[in-house]
């Protein structure tokens, strides 16, 4: 229950630290098939990468997701950030993966239109890097 508390904190941390972001997103930008490739590891790059498929859809910044593949009561649920007024600003998004026990954060930001990466963290002491990206 205290490892629940933490990751459930440290996402409230983040939202909170983001609240002064304008929050903004393209409508659709994630509707579709899209692949997330995640490891075990933080060390700058996805080795040995875990792949999945994951239906998405979005309104305006608001994101949500579901392993395509996979039998899982998993789902993800998300908002993507930026501050429109900055030359060049870099759009992050923040995912929480919810299962019957599980929780899972995830950080990105956007490499490009088809391309986030990132880091996470889950409620069972594993850490990882992610790329999430449209095939």
């Amino acid at each position: 229950m205290k490892k629940r508390f933490v990751v459930v904190g440290f996402f409230v941390a983040l939202l909170s630290i983001w609240q002064v972001f304008d929050v903004h997103a393209s409508t659709g930008q994630f509707n579709g098939t899209w692949q997330i490739e995640y490891d075990f590891v933080i060390d700058g790059e996805i080795s040995s990468p875990q792949t999945y498929a994951l239906e998405m859809s979005s309104n305006r910044n608001q994101v949500i997701a579901e392993y395509r593949d996979l039998d899982s009561h998993s789902v993800f649920e998300g908002e993507t950030f930026f501050e429109p007024s900055r030359n060049q600003a870099t759009e992050v998004m923040q995912m929480l993966q919810t299962g019957d026990t599980y929780y899972r954060v995830m950080i990105a930001r956007k490499q490009n239109d088809t391309t986030w990466i990132g880091t996470w963290y889950d409620n069972d002491s594993n850490v990882g890097e992610f790329r999430l990206s449209k095939p």
